[in-house]
């Protein structure tokens, strides 16, 4: 028995295309794919490979906007996480702040807790790898090698050459 018609079930190629470029322009303007997917309807996982689909027609200037936005948004982390590297951060337990005494001060002081500042370094760090990724700073590079003396050995017979 034949099923539907092709297309009577699902979108066409060309709908499928416009709601593809639909959710481009969303993450563009910096709606999260999660957010996408709860107002399409659909799963966080069918708007990513839309948004691959549509990547992957893009021009190179829809390509070149998409790193725009993306590495703003990195920059804007990266600001929160130097912020929050700046503040100082205070062990707290049972709501009151942990004091220890010290020598030199001869008196109280907060004890202070690293944990925070080791946190925004973390985070810092993945978004230094984001970067490189985005800018292609960790692309292989292209290595021309010329003028090199090869040695090398057929059936044992010792041959050289210069290149």
């Amino acid at each position: 028995m034949a099923g539907p018609p092709r297309g009577a079930h699902s979108t066409t190629a060309a709908e499928r295309a416009e709601r593809d470029s639909d959710m481009w322009q969303m993450r563009i303007n910096g709606v999260t794919q999660s957010e996408i997917a709860k107002r399409l309807g659909i799963t966080q996982q069918a708007v990513s490979k839309a948004l691959r689909r549509a990547f992957s027609r893009r021009e190179a200037t829809s390509v070149a906007e998409y790193r725009a936005v993306e590495l703003d948004k990195l920059d804007r982390l990266e600001r929160a996480a130097l912020v929050v590297m700046a503040r100082r951060h205070y062990v707290v337990s049972g709501g009151e702040i942990v004091m220890i005494h010290d020598e030199d001060a001869g008196r109280d002081v907060p004890l202070l807790d690293d944990g925070p500042t080791l946190a925004a370094i973390k985070v810092l760090t993945g978004l230094s790898r984001r970067y490189a990724a985005l800018l292609g700073l960790d692309a292989p590079a292209k290595v021309e090698v010329n003028d090199i003396k090869v040695n090398y050995t057929i059936d044992g017979v010792n041959m050289e050459t210069l290149q």
